[in-house]
Formats: structure tokens, sequence, C-alpha cells
């Protein structure tokens, strides 16, 4: 599927925000991204198989219908052991509103529950939700007929 960008959704929440990166990708064992951060919210979410990040010097293991919020500014690789490779769901969004102090803190408007994590963490990984999954699930298909519109009007 191609990366698709520059949309604006709403949540149901109500809160606007811009997604940047929108892959359904697929990574065989021994691929390797090297640390890096963004400047945006990244979510991955697991559709199969597993892999492992490191995150500000801790390793998380994701497996199926894992997922894990990396908020900006943070370090971060990805890698792919398991022989069966993975298959992920990968989101970069920018909340319309992103706050910063003078130290280079910040607050994502209506993302509280990253907020509530605490200035000191800078992941969440939430595994096998049915809400997250239910969501993907549904950004995949809308962002299909998206893709598939704009290829008929080409």
């Amino acid at each position: 599927m191609q990366p698709f960008s520059n949309v604006t959704n709403t949540s149901a929440s109500g809160i606007d925000f811009h997604l940047d990166v929108f892959r359904v990708t697929t990574f065989k064992q021994g691929y390797h991204f090297k640390s890096h951060s963004h400047e945006r919210v990244e979510l991955i979410y697991v559709l199969r198989g597993s892999c492992v990040m490191f995150i500000e010097n801790e390793l998380i293991s994701l497996t199926k219908e894992n997922s894990i919020f990396v908020l900006p500014y943070t370090n971060h690789d990805f890698q792919v052991h398991s022989t069966e490779g993975v298959k992920i769901v990968q989101l970069e969004f920018t909340p319309d509103k992103l706050l910063s102090d003078p130290s280079g803190n910040y607050t994502l408007i209506g993302f509280h529950f990253l907020n509530s994590l605490g200035k000191n963490v800078k992941f969440m990984k939430i595994p096998n939700n049915p809400e997250i999954r239910d969501c993907m699930e549904r950004i995949i298909r809308e962002n299909r007929m998206k893709q598939e519109n704009s290829d008929t009007l080409n």
C-alpha cells in the first residue's frame, strides 16, 4: 500500500490532527531501522509477526495486535528478529495543538491519555486492545478507499 500523507482527520472525541504518514508495511527478519526521532507522534500497530523497539534505553517487544505510541522527539529504533518477519501499520500524526514551553516540554492538546504518562515517559505500549484494532482496521479500509478513488481520477 502506498504511503498516504497530508490528511486532516477528526478523532471520535472531535480532536483534529494531521496524518502525516500512513503505511502498511512488511519487514523481513534482520531488518533494522537505526535510532531516530520524529517531530510527530508515531503509532505502530502489529498486524502479524513480532518485532522489538529500543526506546530510551528500554527494549520493548511487540507481537500481533500490540500497539505503541512514541511521543515526539523520543529516540527509538526498530528491529525484526522473528523468522516470520512482521507486518505493521505505521501512523505519524501531528495534533492541531502541540504546545511547548521554553524547557522543551510539550503538551498534546486533546490527547490527554498521552499527556498523563508523565514528563519522563516517552512511549506507551498497549497490548491487544480491541478498540485500537477496530480503529486500525477502519483507517486501513478508509485509506484504501481514498487511494482507489485517487487512482481512478488519474
